[in-house]
Formats: C-alpha cells, structure tokens, sequence
C-alpha cells in the first residue's frame, strides 16, 4: 500500500499543476490618440487645412502588440502561465479650433467631414482588440512542451500569424 501511494504522489502532484496553471491572460488595448489643431476662423478654411493634411496627419493608423507571460518550469515540462497581450492603437485627430463657436450645422459638418479618421481609428482598436483576444485563447491553449524554448517560439509564431492575419500590412 505504502509503494502506490508513493507512486501515484508525483501523478497527482503533477495533474494539480497541469489544472492549476491554466493560462490567465490579461487583454489591454491602449489609446495614443493625439489631436491636431487646425487653426482657422471659418470651417472651409478648416476643411481646406483638413483636405491637404488628410493623407499624412490624418491618413495614418496604427497598431503596435507586445505579448508578455510567465512560464512554469519542471525537468521535462513547460508552460505558459500567464499572459499579457498588450495592443497599444495610434492615430491623430483634426482639432479645429473654431469648432465650439461653429452653430450646430456647421459643427455637424465637421463632424461629417472628419468622420474617417475617427472610423480608422475605431476599426484598429476593434480590428487590435479581435487579434488580442485571439492571441490570448491560442497562447492559453497551448499544450505543455519538454522545452522552454520550444513554447517561446511557439509564442512568438502564434503573436506574428495573428497579427497577419488581423492587421495584415497596417
């Protein structure tokens, strides 16, 4: 009797690490939004201002991820323990400066106007968080590996296909 408790010990031991170190990622998508003032009395010279700066101020959004975690080491096993995929989302918005002094049509055009840089932006951080999620499902169901490095690697193919995939060549 002595013998199969000492044997099955280790067993149990290792099956009540395996079910503990479920992976428990962490998803954060950061903001670095900045805004562009454009400075001008009425709205089309805002628009003007608006219209020649779209395609370089205005015309770049971009998503940027890094994935951190923590592995679990025994002779012969490794496992990710913990994870945290950060996607940080980075664009400019135009700021016209005459806009609160603007009657509400006017502002409702601006608004209009520059409805595409804000949509850009939004679909990033949806397109960002949709990668984020799955960058997490796919490194907690990685299965353990003899190897540390063999699960880095694994890491880092699985952050690179994801982001391929999502963000393709943004």
């Amino acid at each position: 009797m002595r013998t199969l408790r000492h044997a099955t010990a280790p067993l149990l031991c290792l099956l009540a690490l395996q079910a503990a170190s479920t992976a428990q990622a962490e998803i954060r998508v950061v903001q670095k939004i900045a805004t562009a003032p454009l400075v001008a009395a009425s709205f089309d010279e805002a628009a003007a201002q608006f219209d020649r700066q779209r395609a370089t101020t205005f015309g770049t959004v971009q998503a940027r991820f890094d994935a951190s975690y923590t592995l679990r080491f025994f002779p012969g096993w490794c496992q990710v323990t913990g994870a945290v995929v950060e996607a940080t989302v980075s664009g400019t918005l135009p700021q016209w400066t005459g806009e609160a002094s603007a009657d509400a049509a006017t502002r409702q055009r601006w608004m209009a106007l520059t409805a595409d840089p804000r949509e850009r932006i939004a679909q990033m951080e949806r397109d960002a968080r949709t990668a984020a999620l799955e960058m997490d499902t796919l490194i907690q169901g990685m299965p353990s590996k003899a190897d540390c490095d063999a699960v880095k690697t694994e890491v880092g193919r699985i952050v690179e296909q994801v982001k391929a995939r999502h963000l393709g060549s943004r």
